[in-house]
């Protein structure tokens, strides 16, 4: 007799989880940030996931004992409570100890709160918890492990291969662990919110960051990024693992909010091997080059999503090329030749005028001046009818073609107020994004946790950072906000530094391979930093800025980046302009950037940050 596979529909029943968190273990040494996180997920289960606050089993401290963890099995996620179309999810955070065998393999253990140092029998193995999985019925079992070694639950991981059928019909228990089976995880990491690195992260993927396009979020859009997010921490060294242990279907968080794409091309996305994944890619050209098409737009997103995301370079570097990045190879293969840009820097300071002058020379200053007087007049007057967002120094400089037209214009009513954006700016597009850190907000990524630097919004209408030893592009950038072309502009003020550091605005960000980094650095100069798949360029070399940069100074500086035109502004002057095709196709991610090269430290303090459509 031949059993046939459960039949499940393709919604959930009810929803369970059992979160645990220990922090004050009875025989073993403190933790500091495992309790907390129990709290959290439970929390955020409840609260965005809707799972019922019954069904969500909380134990921490002294209730997670070896005995209340296994009761749990038994009297509450047992064949009589869950149903075949129920999800379950399974959070541990404390203690791991791995265990050697006669043979010389690992073994996994979990510590409850009693377990005691080398008494086994008080522990509970990794294995015999997820064993649990093969009595229930529940269609979708998601195993999180936050805790040293717990990678060893990965030796029998099942191979997982494509499937073209709907995954909420599909039995999958997955899991996800902070590290490799050999590998101690960190307990912190995220300053913001006391979590650890790991579960601070899956927490933000939890909040939304995770979801495609299209708002669909599965258990292996979390897992992508929690792995993305936690291996480029600075200093962390820890590797999320993450995979199927038994079936192919898919624990799904967040439904499709509306239209989105055929699952055929969703699920070869997630769960297919390298080449299904790139037909996918394919599809998905298709489906973008179609201006007929439904699904135009959701098909490029999806595809610069899939750029930023893919485990796989060969499909990485496929998106990029539909997106018109050509991304350098590492074999001897001829590179396509881009055109050089074109720099327009404006000098950095003028020569005060010698009194001995030439007749022409004089003439020419005073035609200058007359023409000068003719601007000033007709700015005044643009002033007094639009009323100018504030008052300029100086001559004002647009770089634009000859046949283009350049009018200021009045900011958006939503600009954060006391916000002075460079004149010739176009100011009515759409606000992306704004913070005036006038309040302590979750919209910027958690800053890592690193004797090293800082980062925290002071209270007081600022967003501090301070690096005190070598320490390369620590980014910091609001969730959600991506862009091709934007203006960018930012406060900053240099509290501390000597001449090796730098800070500045970084765009058009997909990745640590792909981004553009404007910088002014501690020893007074500017310049634009293109990394293209680890080749460095610098289309503007470093510079001196027009005006002395001194500690405990605001400048404003700015970016206005449209197509493959780069405008460069401090203090409201436009410094540079140039013309980069390298990257012009690239939709990215925008933030703030600060770097020291050496031991010596550098503290900086930003305001007032704003993103708008050109």
């Amino acid at each position: 007799m031949v059993l046939q596979p459960p039949c499940y529909a393709p919604q959930y029943r009810s929803s369970w989880a059992l979160s645990i968190g220990i922090n004050a273990y009875y025989h073993m040494p403190p933790l500091a940030c495992a309790s907390k996180d129990a709290e959290d997920i439970a929390e955020c289960l409840i609260d965005r996931f809707n799972f019922p606050r019954q069904q969500v089993i909380l134990l921490q401290d002294e209730l997670a004992t070896q005995e209340n963890i296994l009761a749990a099995f038994d009297t509450i996620f047992n064949r009589w409570n869950i149903a075949a179309d129920d999800r379950l999810i399974i959070f541990f955070a404390g203690h791991g100890i791995i265990r050697e065998a006669s043979d010389g393999s690992k073994v996994g253990y979990i510590a409850p709160f009693d377990a005691k140092p080398q008494a086994w029998r008080t522990l509970i193995r990794m294995s015999d918890l997820i064993d649990q999985a093969t009595f229930l019925a529940a269609k979708h079992i998601l195993f999180i492990m936050d805790t040293c070694y717990s990678g060893l639950s990965f030796l029998r991981q099942a191979q997982v291969d494509p499937i073209i059928e709907h995954f909420l019909t599909r039995r999958a228990v997955q899991m996800m662990t902070s590290g490799k089976g050999t590998e101690p995880v960190a307990d912190g990491g995220d300053l913001e919110n006391d979590n650890s690195i790991f579960t601070g992260h899956l927490l933000q993927a939890l909040s939304g960051d995770a979801a495609t396009a299209s708002g669909l979020m599965t258990a292996s859009d979390v897992m992508h990024y929690v792995y993305r997010h936690v291996i480029r921490t600075p200093k962390i060294r820890q590797t999320p693992q993450y995979g199927w242990l038994n079936g192919d279907g898919d624990f799904v968080f967040q439904f499709p909010r509306g239209k989105s794409l055929p699952l055929s091309i969703e699920v070869s996305l997630r769960q297919g091997t390298t080449p299904s994944r790139l037909m996918a890619v394919n599809e998905l050209t298709d489906m973008a080059s179609d201006s007929t098409s439904d699904y135009e737009q959701l098909a490029m997103e999806r595809i610069e999503e899939v750029a930023r995301q893919d485990p796989d370079p060969r499909v990485r570097y496929t998106a990029l090329r539909v997106l018109g990045v050509e991304p350098a190879h590492q074999t001897a293969v001829a590179e396509p030749t881009v055109p050089k840009p074109r720099i327009k820097l404006l000098p950095p300071k003028k020569p005060k005028l010698s009194m001995s002058l030439t007749w022409p020379t004089a003439l020419a200053i005073w035609v200058g001046t007359c023409m000068l007087l003719i601007a000033v007049v007709t700015l005044l007057t643009w002033h007094n009818k639009a009323a100018a967002i504030g008052p300029q120094n100086g001559t004002m400089e647009i770089f634009a073609d000859a046949d283009q037209e350049v009018s200021p214009s009045q900011p958006a009513p939503t600009m954060i107020p006391g916000v002075i954006l460079p004149p010739g700016l176009a100011t009515e597009g759409e606000i992306l994004f704004q913070d005036d850190f006038s309040s302590f907000n979750n919209n910027w990524e958690p800053a890592p946790n690193n004797s090293r630097a800082s980062r925290y919004i002071n209270g007081e209408g600022l967003m501090y950072f301070g690096l005190y030893q070598t320490y390369e592009l620590w980014v910091a950038q609001p969730r959600n906000l991506a862009a091709r072309d934007a203006v960018i502009g930012v406060d900053a003020t240099l509290l501390n530094g000597s001449d090796d550091g730098a800070y500045g605005l970084m765009f058009r960000q997909v990745n640590f391979d792909y981004y553009y980094y404007f910088r002014i650095g501690t020893d007074g100069t500017f310049s634009l930093t293109i990394e293209s798949n680890g080749a460095f360029s610098k289309p503007v070399p470093p510079t001196p800025l027009p005006s002395a940069l001194n500690e405990g100074e605001l400048h404003r500086i700015t970016v206005h980046a449209d197509e493959a035109n780069i405008a460069l502004f401090f203090d409201q002057e436009n410094i540079a302009t140039i013309y980069s095709p390298t990257l012009s196709y690239l939709r990215g991610s925008m933030g703030v950037v600060v770097e020291t090269n050496t031991d010596s430290p550098i503290e900086v303090a930003f305001d007032n940050f704003v993103a708008y459509t050109p």
